[in-house]
């Protein structure tokens, strides 16, 4: 096959670099030699994404958590992570989450009780600027979080955590379609006045327009599970599913209440009969739920949104199944 002479310049270093140094140095470069050819950058490319080592160091494998490690939900937009936290709430726990106190940043921490009777650390760790605060003032360290809740687990993950003994997190979600989220997302935005992310111009918007704009996800899991990169391919889909099959206790949106009880068996958080305040949770309605018509898998607008979060479905599609598995390795009494 022929190549250009900037791909053969890189040949020739690479050779050179390899009698200098070892094999494992050359395999790399022979890698970017290979995107050179490629076409996808000039004579440099990143290398291959792994687990970042935070992930892998500061939070727990799903099979060997302790109960000193510290409960953190991946809070997945338009998900049920609202119900869970809602939950959270039902169970008496102080969470560390989005809802930290309005303006500046704190500089103690303290518990603050909202009107529905659930506690919070009043930090916001929904946020970069947060997690930084909320290590500043040494959150995990002062106990005062029986749960953390957050959208940017890699990041908590490296600020918060660490691999000492009573500081790891362990690591919790629940799953669902990326179509659907989209669509709910879609749906959720154009009317919910009160919140920050609110845009009324999506009103004015089809379902396939907005698919094919700036302000539709595109594989958002995916992006999360690796901090958040400025472009993700199959490389990163890979690390993601890496990380979900051994940091992730999964929970699927479309069986709530499983997943749920599962969630309360790996925490050892109290439970018999369902109690008021979960009842109305899990059999309520859900929370922060918002009516809308939904796509049929024929649609444009679902094939729209799902080739634009084509990574994100498949990984949707892998935690499915491991949803699976763990229920036989971690669940199989339930």
């Amino acid at each position: 096959e022929a190549v250009g002479e900037e791909a053969m310049i890189a040949i020739s270093a690479t050779s050179y670099i390899a009698h200098l140094l070892n094999a494992g140095v050359a395999e790399t470069l022979y890698r970017l030699v290979d995107a050179t050819k490629q076409g996808r950058r000039k004579l440099f490319v990143a290398a291959d994404p792994k687990m970042t080592s935070y992930l892998k160091y500061h939070v727990a494998d799903v099979t060997d958590g302790t109960t000193e490690d510290t409960p953190m939900l991946w809070h997945i937009p338009k998900a049920g992570g609202t119900s869970v936290k809602h939950l959270l709430g039902c169970l008496g726990l102080t969470q560390a989450s989005g809802l930290g106190e309005k303006g500046a940043l704190p500089d103690s921490l303290r518990v603050v009780k909202v009107s529905s009777g659930a506690k919070y650390v009043n930090v916001n760790v929904a946020t970069l600027p947060g997690i930084s605060n909320a290590r500043d003032l040494n959150l995990i360290g002062s106990g005062l979080a029986d749960a953390v809740v957050t959208p940017l687990i890699a990041r908590a993950s490296k600020v918060l955590f660490s691999t000492e003994r009573g500081h790891r997190a362990r690591i919790f979600t629940i799953f669902r379609h990326p179509v659907e989220r989209a669509e709910s997302m879609f749906a959720y935005l154009s009317k919910a006045y009160w919140e920050p992310t609110y845009d009324p111009s999506l009103a004015n918007m089809t379902i396939e327009e907005y698919a094919i704009s700036v302000k539709a996800e595109s594989n958002w899991m995916v992006r999360m599970l690796n901090d958040d990169p400025p472009n993700v391919d199959k490389r990163h889909l890979e690390v993601a599913k890496l990380v979900v099959k051994e940091k992730i206790v999964v929970g699927l949106m479309s069986n709530m209440t499983e997943s749920v009880e599962r969630f309360y068996k790996l925490f050892g958080w109290e439970h018999g009969e369902w109690n008021p305040c979960e009842d109305q949770v899990l059999f309520g309605g859900g929370s922060n739920s918002n009516e809308h018509e939904k796509l049929s898998e024929t649609s444009e607008g679902w094939k729209l949104l799902a080739a634009r979060n084509s990574m994100d479905v498949e990984l949707f599609e892998y935690a499915v199944k491991v949803f699976e598995e763990q229920k036989t390795a971690l669940f199989s009494n339930l």
